[in-house]
């Protein structure tokens, strides 16, 4: 399961981060530029 999370910095820019747990596995955390990105990632792991 997944978990994106939107963060604006002070000068607008705007960051997904990306936070992907599976029981029995180390949860594993990334910042996209994108939240499409960071579901891409996201799913990425899903196989794994």
């Amino acid at each position: 399961m997944a978990t994106f999370v939107k963060h604006t910095h002070k000068s607008g820019k705007v960051t997904w981060k990306c936070k992907a747990r599976r029981k029995g596995f180390p949860t594993r955390t990334q910042r996209f530029d994108s939240k499409a990105e960071a579901q891409v990632w996201a799913r990425s792991l899903r196989g794994r």
